[in-house]
């Protein structure tokens, strides 16, 4: 059975990402970086990893909580920035997230979705847990 639990050793989490999520990113705008996640941590992310019985991370959800969200001015909320799992060990993860913020006083919880081969997927977990679409961002080179 995997345990999720809250964990802020960073290089375990790189160690994760670099073994199992992109480090480049592709034409969506998805993957990490190094840097990228080093600067979430030292600007007051928190983390939810499922462990395996040797405790190693078998999944990672990465979030801020913050009440500088200009559309919900005053209103604490919790904003997920990497989340990636493999079956159902995700939503182990989501649920524990919004748990959570919900004990830290959180009213809303945003939830990210790229574009990439896994959206339909990933948009179908989330209208199933209540979410609703917010707003599209779309990119270009320049």
């Amino acid at each position: 059975m995997k345990q999720v639990t809250l964990i802020s050793n960073v290089d375990d989490i790189i160690k994760y990402l670099q073994e199992n999520v992109p480090l480049d990113f592709d034409e969506y705008g998805t993957g990490v970086n190094e840097n990228y996640v080093r600067q979430l941590f030292n600007n007051g992310a928190l983390a939810f990893a499922s462990l395996d019985s040797d405790n190693n991370i078998t999944g990672l959800l990465v979030f801020y909580i913050s009440d500088l969200l200009a559309t919900y001015p005053g209103e604490k909320v919790a904003i997920e920035h990497i989340w990636h799992s493999k079956g159902r060990t995700g939503l182990l993860l989501m649920e524990a997230y919004e748990n959570f913020a919900k004990e830290q006083g959180c009213t809303k919880s945003f939830m990210c979705a790229h574009e990439n081969s896994h959206a339909e997927k990933v948009k179908s977990v989330y209208t199933k847990s209540n979410y609703k679409l917010l707003e599209s961002t779309y990119i270009k080179e320049l």
